[in-house]
């Protein structure tokens, strides 16, 4: 079952620039395949997914040099506004001989970032993507993705999901979706 189902493509996918003088917004997920959503709010509350940044078997300190290098090519010129990530970026890093967290490895490599606001409670995460895809501003989804962000398109459209159980009766999934390429930069959103 997808995770968020109210995604359409046809509806929410557009061909759409960054905003100049309108600050970036990033968000991060972690883990060894750590993703990034580099987006803009805009001031009717629109949210504008641009461009997305995502890795397979990559350390958090080669990945803010990644993110880094992108953001130069990609936006030059963008102000930051925020650089938020999963709060469970707050936990020691096994096999950091400096006993750091994600966080603090980020920011010694250039990547001041903060943990998302809040807890970590995974249905307000999933509502705060699910509310903007549902509402419809001056005609327009408050929810917008640029096609450029293939692998998350593809999470939304439903290859981030629950898995289903095995039980006889009605069709029940797992509480906590399958952890694959797609969730890590859907959540990065």
């Amino acid at each position: 079952m997808p995770v968020h189902p109210e995604y359409v493509d046809s509806v929410h996918c557009r061909v759409f620039e960054l905003v100049p003088g309108l600050p970036l917004h990033i968000g991060l997920d972690f883990g060894l395949t750590p993703a990034a959503i580099i987006g803009q709010r805009l001031a009717n509350g629109v949210w504008r997914w641009r461009f997305e940044v995502v890795t397979t078997d990559t350390g958090i300190g080669r990945f803010a040099g990644i993110l880094k290098r992108f953001i130069a090519e990609k936006c030059p010129g963008y102000t930051i506004g925020s650089i938020t990530g999963d709060p469970a970026g707050n936990q020691k890093q096994a096999g950091d001989e400096h006993e750091r967290t994600v966080f603090q490895i980020l920011e010694a490599n250039g990547v001041v970032a903060q943990p998302a606001p809040g807890n970590n409670v995974f249905a307000l995460r999933v509502e705060a993507v699910n509310r903007p895809l549902r509402t419809m501003i001056d005609g327009q989804p408050q929810f917008q993705i640029h096609p450029d962000c293939r692998v998350t398109r593809k999470g939304l459209q439903g290859a981030y999901k629950y898995r289903k159980l095995k039980v006889a009766g009605d069709d029940r999934y797992e509480q906590q979706p399958l952890k694959n390429a797609f969730s890590h930069p859907v959540e990065a959103g």
